[in-house]
């Protein structure tokens, strides 16, 4: 029994080669435009028709001239090109945050103010971002951090936790609200323990 002979798989990097020369008119065009030296497009350009078992390209004064099979390859693959760049894009949006998806859980106290507004303006220079957001209780707002459920948590007054990292983003001053006679009303400083004790 005759075993069939198994052609290695074709790279990328082979078509990215095939594709430049077929854009361009020197083998040193195509290497500028790959950003890769001249033998490299050569050595591509060989080891691509040793793969496929035919010529793409032939020399004509002092020129190489893709063949009849190469403008069909070309006209074959050249879908394959645009999907690449189209991949490239999204690579380097994702990478640079402009792109993507993000979690976002908040506690009530910033869920209902602050976090609202820091998204609006987050959202306007990134378009391409979609965003998951949703307003819980600190003890659900930590466990979805942990478990990959959100990306990023919001909470007021957490400081360090022993299952997820926390970041502070500012610090802030709160002020209390009480009726002019309220005992506290005088003070230039109110502490919890004050509220607590006086109601």
């Amino acid at each position: 029994m005759t075993e069939i002979e198994q052609k290695p798989d074709i790279s990328l990097r082979l078509l990215e080669i095939f594709g430049a020369m077929m854009r361009c008119e020197t083998t040193v065009e195509a290497a500028e435009q790959l950003g890769i030296s001249q033998p490299a497009v050569s050595n591509g350009i060989r080891q691509l028709e040793n793969q496929l078992g035919i010529t793409l390209f032939e020399r004509l004064h002092r020129r190489l001239e893709p063949t009849e099979e190469a403008t069909l390859l070309f006209e074959e693959v050249r879908p394959v090109f645009s999907m690449l760049r189209s991949f490239s894009a999204r690579a380097r949006s994702i990478r640079h945050g402009t792109s993507g998806r993000l979690r976002v859980m908040s506690t009530p106290p910033l869920g209902n103010t602050v976090a609202p507004v820091a998204l609006a303006r987050f959202l306007k220079d990134r378009p391409d971002v979609s965003v998951a957001y949703d307003v819980r209780r600190l003890e659900h707002v930590i466990e979805a951090v942990q478990s990959g459920a959100a990306d990023v948590g919001l909470a007021i007054a957490l400081e360090r936790h022993p299952s997820v990292n926390v970041e502070i983003l500012s610090r802030t001053h709160m002020v209390a609200l009480v009726p002019k006679d309220h005992p506290v009303a005088s003070r230039q400083e109110v502490t919890v323990s004050d509220l607590s004790e006086h109601g």
